[in-house]
């Protein structure tokens, strides 16, 4: 059987109570990595030595894709001058030039090559598309003029943020979004998007709470601790649960700030209900 890991967790722990430690935990995210398979050369059985042998330095980066508020798919690949190709079938290959259309639920096939290096071909799948254009913000716990506007969070740029208040004073934790979907959407999952500048205000723990009148709220939808690698989490609910709107509650920072700050939030749309 053959295992592939991107971490895992350190064997043992204390009976007591204490969990491990953030790095030895695996957290449930997606994550992108490569391996190398080597063949054996007949007559060769030092298995350690070939086993030490370095991987080529040169290959390029895992192609990511993100879906903008107009509903556009775009593509990046860290690696610079990377060529970025993609199809939706698996044949037929296009050069990525922009973002592109797909608001249907699917997964597109992605490839990119650089100079000198070696390829990279992996999938990425699509969510079913969310119009965020009726959303607005009902409600913040508090919010830093000139800066963490709450509307920051749901513009579709993840250049801007919501930040709870760090000037003249610093409110303590809980700090919330309340916003209002416009209507009522059957969700499947919740996406929150680090700040990118920095750490300060990434949320560490956090609870989720749906309604559909945005007065009662109930038990939390959706709880939990977000891992450590910035950028994008998606957070699944247990089920699909109708709503109008949707309370994000950030109980802890990442460095133990008082801070809270949300670059992007969104949804996962649920596939409609299929009659029987």
């Amino acid at each position: 059987m053959l295992c592939l890991s991107t971490r895992t967790l350190g064997v043992g722990s204390n009976g007591c109570g204490p969990r491990p430690l953030d790095q030895y935990i695996v957290w449930s995210e997606p994550a992108t990595f490569s391996y190398i398979l080597r063949l054996l050369p007949a007559g060769q059985d030092d298995l350690a030595a070939i086993g030490r042998l370095a991987a080529p330095q040169r290959r390029a980066a895992a192609v990511t894709g993100q879906r903008g508020r107009d509903g556009l798919i775009s593509l990046t690949c860290q690696t610079a001058g990377a060529k970025i190709e993609y199809t939706f079938n698996g044949s037929a290959w296009q050069t990525y030039a922009g973002p592109f259309e797909m608001k249907q639920t699917g997964v597109v096939f992605v490839r990119a090559s650089a100079e000198g290096g070696l390829p990279y071909r992996g999938e990425i799948g699509v969510e079913p598309y969310t119009d965020r254009a009726k959303w607005r913000i009902v409600s913040a716990s508090s919010y830093q003029p000139n800066e963490g506007e709450p509307a920051n969070a749901i513009d579709g740029n993840l250049d801007t943020f919501w930040h709870s208040r760090w000037s003249p004073d610093v409110p303590k934790h809980p700090h919330e979004l309340v916003v209002d979907l416009g209507s009522v959407t059957r969700i499947a999952a919740v996406v929150y998007t680090d700040r990118a500048d920095m750490t300060n205000g990434r949320v560490r723990d956090y609870e989720i709470y749906l309604s559909e009148d945005g007065k009662t709220w109930g038990e939390p939808a959706a709880k939990g601790r977000l891992g450590r690698p910035a950028g994008e989490h998606t957070i699944r609910l247990a089920s699909p649960v109708a709503a109008r709107f949707m309370r994000f509650v950030a109980l802890s920072e990442v460095n133990n700030q008082d801070y809270a700050s949300i670059a992007e939030l969104a949804i996962v749309s649920a596939e409609p209900e299929r009659k029987p």
